[in-house]
């Protein structure tokens, strides 16, 4: 941002209206762009009809579009990495438009003082967040226990690991975190949202345990468009125990 870009993460209804290449000739004329597509193994197809389209109409005096394309696996010459690359034809300047030509795994979290450094960034955030104390975890050195857990190998791979342990020692301290197993970990979080939706349900209204099962099903899904919702609410409705809402459910 500091240097003039727009940057941002398109999800797949944005994607399709991309791709029909209506909007691709109305970039910011004054701004590059930086778009972060994530799951991108499920939308290669439709990546790739732009990127087609990108490439066929390229033109130097337009602002600059970068596009960053997340995925958990990625293989040079087989899977979406693959389909993504598919040609029409002869015409090879999609390839022009890959820097790097490969797609690049990001490195592990080896290093104890980025494992530590991620633990508290999360820890401050979510202490900021809720108006609490900052709270952080122990210098290198403080406490032995700590920092064994810390260069635990299991750890280099696994951001999220890390993430969801700031989350519960900065609400229930490090004492907490030192005592939990990675299951517990990811279950606590999990409390904490379910709560939220019983909360939530509770001032609407709404029936609890059928708001939480929708959730779970939408979350299963990796998420759900607007028109499928309806339809989902009205057959769990349907097919589930729980006691039948009106209007006021939905």
């Amino acid at each position: 941002a500091g240097r003039g870009w727009r940057a941002g993460f398109l999800d797949s209804g944005d994607l399709a209206a991309f791709v029909e290449a209506q909007r691709t000739a109305r970039w910011p004329r004054d701004e590059p762009l930086l778009v972060v597509v994530d799951y991108a193994a499920r939308r290669a197809r439709a990546l790739n009809g732009w990127l087609q389209s990108l490439a066929r109409r390229a033109d130097p005096a337009r602002p600059r579009l970068r596009l960053l394309l997340l995925e958990r696996h990625a293989a040079p010459s087989e899977g979406w990495w693959a389909e993504l690359l598919r040609l029409e034809g002869s015409d090879d300047r999609l390839y022009d438009l890959l820097d790097p030509f490969a797609p690049v795994p990001l490195p592990p979290l080896a290093a104890t003082r980025q494992r530590r450094a991620l633990l508290a960034g999360i820890m401050a955030a979510w202490c900021e967040r809720h108006g609490k104390p900052v709270l952080a975890p122990p210098a290198a050195g403080a406490d032995p226990l700590f920092d064994r857990r810390l260069a635990d190998p299991a750890l280099a791979a696994e951001p999220l690991y890390l993430m969801m342990a700031g989350l519960v020692a900065a609400r229930h301290g490090l004492a907490t975190l030192l005592s939990l197993g990675r299951l517990d970990l990811a279950l606590e979080p999990a409390c904490w949202e379910r709560d939220r939706l019983v909360r939530l349900a509770a001032d609407r209204g709404v029936n609890e345990k059928l708001l939480v099962h929708l959730v779970a099903c939408v979350t299963l899904g990796r998420g759900l468009e607007r028109a499928g919702l309806a339809a989902l609410i009205e057959a769990e409705r349907a097919a589930l125990p729980y006691e039948a809402g009106t209007e006021r459910d939905r």
